[in-house]
């Protein structure tokens, strides 16, 4: 599986977490499991209040947190101004993750969308992109009541304009429009094609400009699925900065989703920690938001537009400081990331039960 290009290299271009260099003992967990409660008995759990909340994560240090902080607050609206100030567009569409039916890319970092095809992903990037979430004529990636319907990987174009010499461009190539690219790919599970886990990890394993992954989790099932689990594993194998969303917030039926999106992010912080632990402890010590686990409502229906609301916001941020940009008062392009490569499993080898 990859590795760092050397022994001291953090991973796509991070580096080490304070936090985690002064090995703080974690709570135990009966002190963790009794905040977690105390979070959730004080968050209303009503659709409104989704709504409005432009941070919802949750970490090993502060289970379900919805207030951002005032300097998270000014982050928050440089991402937001980031994504929706600028013109977002379908830059291309490929059937596989072979560089020839990519565009050759060597100046602008790439994230790629990952995900079930029943999570909701059409739904999360048509608010992450700042456009419509019924699917119209102004939304940028279309919603379907049937799972599985992507089939391509469709590529977006975000943010300004970045500024590259004009002697770094390839000649007869044009510059970058876009200062972020993102890469939506086709579900897998349900009605998805059999050759999904070798597209999406050849894409991992060629881009030379990918700086982490977005893998979308449906907060409805409660539980992660045998492929949820075998993606994680790929990721944390391949040295692949992850940023994990829970989707569909507002889907559970009743009012209670802070209980119910709490304790599967606490499961899954468990996970994480897991597996980082198997590959070495290398994974999850990579600075930033891609140790938590954030909760988002990306389809629900409100008045108006839902801009950073139901916890966009703070994925939104997540994402730019996972694919290498400061927020500050504005959005800065940061030291290039590292990008590994090596051998990914197969999907045709997944060991399904």
């Amino acid at each position: 599986m990859p590795r760092p290009a050397h022994k001291d290299a953090p991973s796509h271009g991070a580096q080490p977490r304070k936090a985690a260099l002064e090995h703080k003992p974690p709570p135990s967990p009966e002190a963790h499991a009794a905040a977690l409660q105390r979070a959730i008995a004080k968050i209303p759990a009503d659709a409104r209040s989704l709504a409005t909340y432009k941070l919802i994560r949750h970490s090993p240090s502060s289970p379900l947190t919805v207030k951002p902080s005032r300097g998270e607050s000014h982050q928050l609206a440089a991402a937001e101004r980031f994504f929706e100030r600028h013109p977002c567009r379908l830059l291309y569409s490929a059937a596989s993750a072979s560089p020839r039916q990519h565009a050759p890319n060597a100046h602008v970092p790439e994230v790629a969308i990952l995900g079930a095809s029943n999570v909701g992903k059409s739904s999360f990037l048509n608010a992450l992109a700042g456009r419509s979430r019924s699917g119209g004529s102004g939304a940028l990636a279309h919603v379907s009541q049937r799972p599985g319907r992507t089939t391509l990987m469709n590529v977006f174009g975000v943010g300004p304009r970045p500024k590259v010499p004009a002697s770094l461009v390839r000649k007869g190539s044009a510059p970058p429009r876009h200062s972020l690219i993102l890469v939506d790919t086709p579900g897998y599970g349900y009605r998805s094609q059999a050759s999904w886990g070798e597209a999406v990890t050849g894409y991992i394993r060629e881009r030379h400009m990918l700086r982490g992954a977005v893998l979308l989790l449906s907060s409805e099932k409660g539980r992660l699925l045998p492929e949820d689990e075998w993606l994680l594993k790929t990721l944390a194998e391949a040295n692949t900065r992850t940023l994990v969303v829970l989707t569909k917030a507002d889907k559970g039926g009743r009012g209670d989703w802070p209980a119910r999106c709490g304790a599967m992010a606490d499961m899954l912080l468990r996970e994480l920690r897991d597996l980082n632990e198997s590959v070495g402890g290398g994974w999850r010590t990579a600075a930033g938001a891609t140790g938590d686990v954030f909760i988002t409502a990306a389809g629900m229906d409100t008045t108006g537009k839902l801009g950073n609301g139901a916890g966009m916001g703070a994925v939104r941020a997540a994402i730019l400081e996972m694919a290498g940009f400061t927020l500050q008062d504005k959005v800065a392009k940061k030291d290039e990331a590292v990008t590994y490569t090596g051998p990914i499993v197969s999907f045709d080898d997944i060991p399904w039960q």
